[in-house]
């Protein structure tokens, strides 16, 4: 009797549809977790991709800032990426004319950021971070306050 029971029950959860499927997540900070670990966050559009010279990075992607919210000012900072897989989480699908919100650290004299599941976004999907962002309050809170 357990027996039938217990293999009802296993062709039970294998039957039934799941109501809701996340094939695609990453984990993700808040915002302000986001801006207080990176040392570089700026809007800017890409100028050029070529190889990079740095280790476990792919691209070198040089970009023309349009506005910088955190760490020195750089006109044309060149960002290595690490390899972007298409389709994945977050992709970004760097490409030459485009903006993005990027989120950048510094590695051994480099400045390096993720493409897949990183914090990055796309400019087009970035304005509620934008309007956050330039809130002199919420970058200052942002850097004090831990939560």
């Amino acid at each position: 009797m357990k027996r039938t029971f217990f293999l009802l029950l296993f062709l039970l959860f294998l039957l039934v549809p799941a109501s809701e499927v996340h094939p695609c997540s990453c984990v993700t900070s808040s915002q302000r977790e986001k801006f207080r670990k990176a040392d570089y966050v700026f809007l800017g559009h890409v100028v050029e991709i070529s190889e990079s010279q740095v280790e476990d990075f792919v691209y070198a992607v040089k970009f023309k800032v349009e506005k910088q919210w955190k760490g020195s000012g750089m006109a044309e900072p060149i960002v290595s990426f690490d390899f972007d897989n298409p389709g994945w989480c977050g992709d970004l699908n760097l490409a030459k004319g485009k903006r993005f919100l990027i989120y950048t650290y510094r590695r051994e004299g480099n400045i390096v950021s993720y493409t897949d599941c990183g914090p990055n976004l796309k400019a087009d999907y970035a304005a509620t971070s934008i309007k956050k962002l330039n809130n002199p309050m919420y970058r200052f809170f942002a850097r004090v306050y831990p939560f």
